[in-house]
């Protein structure tokens, strides 16, 4: 995970931790698909024609190219943790581009619901 397409902006905390999560868990063999909640998180720049310019992608699906990011609104959005998190599914032609939710609301709501659903009785050590 290189970042470099994050400019000015920094990693949340919250967002730093899956990504060691990810990794960690993935050393120890506990990732059979490589997913982690349901996500593949990286910092790699995914993109797609219709993917907006100033978003800074950050987890995908692993399904039609579909991708979460951070609308950065070309700069004006002073940190990550206030920007607009929006699902680009670039298989749907009418409406590739969805608002999501901020931040805080993601990651409490879209991923606690995955790793209820997916690490049910499992444990991490």
């Amino acid at each position: 995970m290189n970042g470099i397409n994050y400019g000015k902006y920094s990693v949340s905390e919250d967002l730093q931790q899956l990504f060691d999560l990810q990794a960690d868990l993935a050393k120890k063999d506990l990732l059979p698909y490589g997913d982690l909640l349901g996500y593949y998180f990286s910092l790699d720049d995914i993109r797609y024609l219709n993917t907006p310019l100033d978003l800074l992608s950050f987890a995908r699906p692993g399904g039609d190219g579909i991708h979460y990011g951070f609308l950065t609104d070309f700069g004006l959005v002073k940190a990550l943790e206030e920007a607009y998190i929006v699902r680009v599914s670039p298989m749907d032609i009418d409406d590739s581009v969805n608002s999501r939710s901020q931040p805080e609301e993601f990651f409490k709501d879209d991923v606690l619901r995955a790793s209820l659903l997916g690490f049910a009785g499992h444990k991490l050590n």
